[in-house]
């Protein structure tokens, strides 16, 4: 997922939305589940991306309206494998407001790992 950008450095951030998605190829019938852990950079449940000592805060979502926050403890999202690709769906969003720095030039990063269970 690429935020881009997000405001102006040393100004606070501007509300950014983005998203992504996983594809899924699970056997006709076969039942699965997806989910996300909270990143490499989490403090407590909430995701950051992050630059040197920089961080900013972000959360993953279920829906499009960014209602359903997707947390490492949220029931995973499931499915039933129709022998094709499936696509689901994740929505990211970077609140406004937060301070940053565009430090060294060098972009803010997280990863976050993707479990599937079939």
């Amino acid at each position: 997922m690429n935020f881009g950008k997000i405001g102006v450095a040393g100004a606070g951030t501007s509300q950014t939305s983005s998203d992504s998605a996983i594809t899924v190829t699970c056997t006709n019938g076969g039942s699965y589940s997806v989910s996300l852990d909270g990143g490499q950079n989490a403090v407590a449940a909430q995701r950051n991306i992050k630059n040197g000592d920089h961080t900013l805060s972000y959360d993953l979502y279920q829906d499009i309206a960014r209602g359903t926050v997707w947390t490492a403890v949220a029931a995973p999202v499931t499915g039933t494998g129709i022998a094709t690709a499936q696509i689901i769906p994740v929505y990211g969003r970077i609140a406004a407001g937060q301070s940053y720095s565009a430090a060294h030039g060098t972009d803010y990063t997280d990863t976050v790992v993707v479990t599937l269970t079939y």
